[in-house]
């Protein structure tokens, strides 16, 4: 692994370039007393990890490594400080490290094996995190799913259900800080975000799921090769073509994986749109697959898809149409009698008023 450092005191980075060079697997690419030199020659350095000083005078290691990640986002970091206040920082800066001054050889070796055995690592086939958000919002441990995740905070949760609610997509930091704490001055909600995030950081570590929430250029967004949800499972069957030879069995999957409004435990006022949103999508998958059972014949796969779409909406007058019709169609009279009677007093008790004729 190809390694730099920066420090603007030449003792410190000396010190720093010798401990390196004597640990198996190191390559000491280059060292620098200058911000300005690290970034000019990144590219011939080559570095896959960068030791920062925090507190140097032309730009602090904080301000380097951004610029040095926007030239290579895979870049590791690890910043070297005098002062422990700054590991906060340093892990709001995605770090996946700090080191205190002065520099110990057995402190930068355990911090340099973590950084070769997470490359060592790759994420695993199958995800660490289990994220349920139809029915209720809740994540678990893969290796035991008995093992239901909880968070330090409140906020903790609701800022991972925003990034779950993301796909994948980065999303700024201004922008969560306006979701989350709508109320709140920039400058403590930028506070609060920070904390929040290192909270979030924190429960995925202690798992042993390293960079889950990754940053760039001030926006966030998860590694979702680390999640596993059933959101996946019903964005496939929304978003692939009904001509697609998979659509159908992504279909029956998505149908399934809606147990029930989409984070329907949670009250966040972001979420309202998207509750909606899904229910939507939802009434449309089931709609696309009665229509494609019943044209193809499988009358009895379309009532049954008809029964899950009624029985999550019990109020949609398009399910119960449906349903009613295919009833009266497979022959069964008595049944779609029962439904259409069943249908009409709960709409009547529920809408005040009757149902579309």
């Amino acid at each position: 692994m190809r390694v730099i450092a920066v420090d603007d005191e030449l003792m410190s980075l000396m010190r720093l370039e010798r401990i390196l060079r004597e640990i198996p697997g190191v390559t000491f690419a280059a060292g620098y007393q200058n911000p300005e030199e690290a970034l000019l020659h990144q590219q011939e350095a080559k570095p896959e990890l960068a030791l920062l000083d925090v507190e140097m005078p032309q730009m602090s290691g904080l301000s380097l490594a951004e610029r040095l990640k926007q030239g290579n986002p895979e870049l590791e970091i690890i910043f070297v400080t005098a002062h422990e206040q700054y590991a906060l920082k340093a892990y709001q800066q995605n770090a996946i490290g700090y080191l205190l001054k002065p520099v110990q050889v057995e402190d930068v070796r355990a911090q340099l094996e973590r950084v070769l055995r997470y490359r060592r690592q790759p994420i695993r086939a199958e995800a660490m995190l289990l994220c349920s958000v139809f029915g209720s919002f809740h994540i678990h441990f893969a290796p035991d799913p008995t093992k239901l995740i909880e968070f330090r905070t409140e906020k903790t949760a609701e800022l991972l259900a925003l990034l779950i609610n993301q796909r994948g997509k980065p999303i700024s930091r201004d922008a969560i800080s306006d979701l989350l704490w709508p109320d709140m001055s920039g400058e403590r909600a930028t506070r609060n975000f920070h904390t929040t995030a290192y909270n979030l950081r924190h429960a995925f570590a202690e798992l042993g799921c390293e960079n889950v929430l990754q940053r760039t250029h001030e926006s966030y967004r998860l590694d979702l090769r680390w999640i596993q949800s059933d959101l996946d499972v019903f964005c496939r069957a929304m978003e692939l073509d009904e001509a697609d030879p998979d659509w159908l069995a992504a279909a029956e999957a998505g149908v399934n994986a809606y147990t029930g409004a989409y984070m329907a435990n949670m009250d966040y006022l972001w979420l309202m749109d998207h509750q909606a949103f899904y229910e939507y999508q939802y009434e449309k998958l089931c709609r696309r697959l009665t229509e494609r059972h019943a044209r193809e014949q499988r009358l009895e796969s379309a009532l049954d898809a008809a029964r899950r779409w009624a029985r999550q909406c019990p109020l949609s007058e398009e399910a119960y149409d449906c349903l009613i019709r295919l009833y009266r169609l497979s022959g069964n009279a008595e049944k779609a009698n029962q439904e259409q009677a069943a249908f009409q007093r709960r709409y009547q008790r529920e809408m005040a008023e009757d149902p579309d004729a």
